[in-house]
C-alpha cells in the first residue's frame, strides 16, 4: 500500500482538491440559469461531486477520514443554506441526503485500491 503522507506532489493535490471543492461550491450557488443543461438526475450530480471530494480528501488524510466525511456532509449543508440567500436556488433536503450518500459512497471507495489513486500519480511523477 502506497502511504500519502510521502507523497511528495502533496501540496499540488491539496491545491487540485480545493479547487474541486471551489468548483462545487461555486457550481452550487450560481443561479440555475447561468448553468449548462446537463441531461441528468439533480440528485446524480450531488453524489458524484460529494463522493468525488470524500475520496479526494479521504486518500489526502486517511488517518482523519471521518472528520473528512464531516466535514463533506457540513459542506454540503452550509451550500443549501447559502443557496436562497446568493441565488434564485432553494434549500432542499433530498440534496443533503444525496451529498450524504455521496460521501458515504467515496468512504466506501476508500476500502478499494481506489485508495491510492492519487499515491499512484504521485509516484510516477517525475
Amino acid at each position: 500500500m502506497i502511504e500519502s503522507a510521502g507523497m511528495r506532489y502533496r501540496p499540488l493535490w491539496l491545491v487540485l482538491g480545493f479547487g474541486l471543492a471551489l468548483a462545487v461550491l461555486v457550481l452550487s450557488l450560481l443561479p440555475i440559469q447561468k448553468l449548462p443543461s446537463v441531461p441528468t438526475w439533480d440528485k446524480l450530480n450531488h453524489l458524484i461531486a460529494y463522493a468525488s471530494l470524500m475520496a479526494w480528501f479521504g486518500q489526502l488524510f486517511p488517518a482523519r477520514r471521518v472528520g473528512v466525511a464531516i466535514a463533506c456532509v457540513a459542506f454540503g449543508v452550509m451550500i443549501e443554506i447559502l443557496q436562497p440567500i446568493v441565488s434564485n436556488r432553494y434549500f432542499e433536503v433530498g440534496d443533503i441526503a444525496a451529498n450524504a450518500i455521496g460521501a458515504a459512497l467515496g468512504w466506501l471507495a476508500m476500502a478499494t485500491p481506489l485508495r491510492n489513486v492519487i499515491a499512484w500519480f504521485d509516484a510516477k511523477l517525475p
